[in-house]
């Protein structure tokens, strides 16, 4: 058996994963794998007489008619679709594909995943965070050191914070100073001894009001019956649920609440563990291309070159993306801290903005625009250059052919402002109180490429610069984020080599 067949059954055939490889001009399928005639249900040759079309139901139809028309060549992408198995089940999958040589024509190799249970448990959790909202209740979870880790039902509503204000701080922020500390401590000491309290206490919101909530404090234990985390129920002292609501709470709390931070907590060590495996076999192929390349030097075939160059992508943003994984993972545990040096931001934006020009070619003209004298800041370059590499490609995958795309830098007193702006599909009305969030996507940005990783990143790594990240968006018209960072990071002081710009 020859060495390229041989790779072609363990890299195809005998993939555990569901794929196929099909022509796009003739949109005929040319090969699938054992994991994939199995998962369908359909035999090997029923599958081959199939088209990608045939696998979706008659409302998706249109929607991939759209797509295969526009789906430029040698674009690489993740979407979601809903397929049909070959007794006509509904399943959610997410397809990953790419542009491949096969049988000396230009293919796509396709592959499959089916996200049907992970749907089922986000709508779930879903409707169960929306149930919470509705009661009057301020519910919150902690660590046992009392560290906020969720912020649930009406808690925003009845006390003026956000989620993201109170994730990660102290829940003890919360209690007034008209309150007695040493019934707190009190509490806190009959709760660790009976595992449950239930007392009146005196709570302060965002707008300096103090309210007496009753409050329930409560362990929530794993599979072991091992206390791993605290539950806070607060309400008004007149408040009273009803039968029905009760049962409610008392349900969610006990099993599907309880399931849901469990969930978040096994896909962050999710995150974490596919990040870190993933960076070692990514770091090794790029090893085995530069071995390749080399060896190919004298043979300067092109479309070797071109296949090279594409590889060259490919890793470079798979590799982006486990770092900005690594990152914020690493964030979310507080573990991340910046290292902070002294550096010139116009220098910095001119080679992003060249990188992407080089990667893209004719198909946009990038408009830089930075001071002519040196603007000098305070930062972690290597965070900072991540958060405008990211808006720069979010800029370019969003625009058409040709769209314009800019990024420009300005001093605004004590700050730096970074804009990116394109004249792309802009964000709907709908998914913009959600574009930071991890792993969401605008609904008609789901037929391109993307992870719903990078703005999260961007956010995250602002943030820890103590800059804000804002953005404007016309849904067909186009998107600019603005980020802003002060000049000097609080408490650095740089070497004395380090401080020539300033």
């Amino acid at each position: 058996m020859q060495r390229g067949e041989m790779s072609y059954r363990m890299l195809f055939l005998s993939n555990p994963m569901p794929m196929w490889i099909y022509d796009p001009a003739t949109m005929t399928i040319l090969d699938v794998n054992e994991a994939a005639t199995v998962h369908y249900g359909y035999s090997r040759e029923d599958f081959l007489r199939l088209s990608p079309r045939n696998l979706r139901p008659a409302e998706e139809k249109a929607r991939y008619d759209e797509y295969a028309r526009e789906l430029p060549p040698g674009l690489s992408e993740t979407t979601e679709w809903i397929h049909l198995t070959a007794d006509g089940t509904p399943i959610n999958v997410e397809i990953v594909a790419h542009t491949i040589e096969f049988e000396d024509r230009s293919a796509r190799l396709v592959m499959a995943t089916d996200v049907t249970a992970r749907k089922r448990a986000e709508e779930r959790l879903r409707l169960d965070r929306q149930l919470l909202q509705q009661l009057p209740l301020v519910i919150v979870v902690t660590d046992l050191e009392r560290k906020i880790l969720h912020w649930l039902g009406g808690s925003e509503a009845a006390l003026g914070y956000s989620a993201e204000e109170m994730v990660g701080t102290s829940i003890d922020r919360l209690q007034s100073a008209a309150f007695d500390l040493d019934i707190y401590r009190a509490m806190w000491r009959q709760f660790i001894k009976y595992g449950r309290v239930v007392n009146n206490v005196m709570v302060r919101a965002k707008s300096g009001a103090d309210l007496s909530l009753l409050t329930s404090i409560s362990y929530l234990r794993d599979e072991q019956d091992v206390p791993e985390k605290v539950a806070w129920v607060m309400r008004d002292i007149d408040e009273r649920l009803d039968m029905e609501e009760e049962r409610l709470l008392t349900r969610l709390l006990e099993s599907e609440l309880t399931d849901a931070i469990r969930m978040s907590d096994l896909r962050d060590q999710l995150v974490s563990m596919v990040a870190h495996e993933f960076k070692s076999p990514l770091t090794a192929i790029k090893l085995y291309r530069d071995i390749i390349a080399r060896q190919s030097h004298e043979n300067d075939n092109p479309r070797v070159r071109d296949a090279l160059n594409r590889i060259d992508t490919q890793i470079t943003t798979l590799i982006d993306l486990v770092d900005d994984l690594i990152t914020l993972n690493q964030a979310s545990l507080g573990k991340l801290v910046p290292v902070i040096s002294r550096f010139e931001m116009g220098e910095l934006c001119r080679r992003v903005a060249d990188h992407w020009q080089g990667i893209i070619g004719e198909r946009h003209d990038i408009v830089v625009n930075t001071p002519d004298e040196p603007l000098v800041v305070d930062g972690d370059m290597r965070l900072i250059k991540r958060v405008i590499d990211n808006l720069m490609s979010n800029a370019i995958k969003y625009s058409p052919i040709s769209g314009g795309v800019s990024l420009t830098l300005t001093q605004l007193a004590d700050q730096v402002a970074v804009l990116v702006e394109d004249e792309g599909i802009g964000i709907p009305e709908a998914a913009q109180a959600r574009v930071f969030e991890m792993f969401e996507r605008a609904e008609n940005a789901l037929h391109l490429s993307g992870t719903g990783v990078g703005l999260a990143y961007c956010r995250m790594a602002v943030e820890l610069h103590h800059g804000t990240i804002n953005f404007t968006s016309v849904p067909g018209q186009g998107t600019t984020f603005e980020v802003r960072l002060p000049l000097r990071q609080p408490g650095y002081t740089p070497p004395d080599d380090d401080d020539a710009g300033d």
